[in-house]
């Protein structure tokens, strides 16, 4: 009877101590919390364990939960890809991420003009606009408008949101699309980020 009730005490005491600790070394989201912390201290390295502990756990059952998991994971790799100064890389990292709204595209203009500097995106970018090329990449599957610099040699990229060009359905020429899209460019707070010079 006796080794009856410490079975049962060690069976209780692994299903409170044990699983929930299983359970939550598992869990991606607390990995990230960790992964983020490491980040802000500077330690790349550990960050980046935690980050591909993250990736590589199966907790996620559903789509949504797998979203919000790799979004946080891209923008931990852009953050410490910036803080080291490899901007391209950085970059990529934002692209992955499966949509684009103001804080990414910030991001990626923050990017930008350390890379290149303030005060030359600020002067160059009007006239770059009117060479703005559309191109779909199949990789990610999405479209992006380039935006030529340096004589062509670079260009700033841009994911550009699909519902402008859903407006008016059966629409082909790129440039009446491109136009579009430069009106709406030039009235965003992204337009208004690139401009400034200080």
């Amino acid at each position: 009877m006796n080794s009856r009730k410490n079975f049962l005490k060690f069976l209780i005491l692994f299903i409170c101590v044990i699983i929930p600790h299983l359970i939550f070394a598992q869990n991606p989201f607390i990995m990230l919390d960790k992964a983020e912390n490491l980040v802000k201290k500077g330690k790349f390295e550990k960050a980046i364990i935690q980050i591909n502990n993250a990736q590589n756990s199966q907790y996620c059952t559903c789509g949504d939960c797998a979203r919000q998991v790799n979004t946080r994971i891209y923008l931990l790799r852009y953050s410490i890809n910036f803080k080291l100064e490899q901007f391209d890389f950085a970059r990529k990292y934002l692209d992955s991420i499966s949509y684009s709204n103001l804080k990414i595209d910030s991001l990626k203009v923050l990017s930008y003009q350390a890379e290149y500097g303030k005060k030359y995106l600020s002067e160059k970018l009007d006239s770059s606009l009117i060479s703005a090329k559309l191109f779909f990449d199949e990789s990610e599957y999405c479209t992006f408008v380039k935006i030529p610099i340096l004589g062509g040699n670079h260009s700033l990229k841009f994911k550009i949101n699909q519902s402008i060009f859903s407006e008016y359905p059966g629409e082909e020429s790129d440039e009446v699309k491109l136009e579009r899209w430069r009106k709406k460019f030039m009235e965003s707070p992204i337009y208004s980020m690139l401009k400034n010079k200080d």
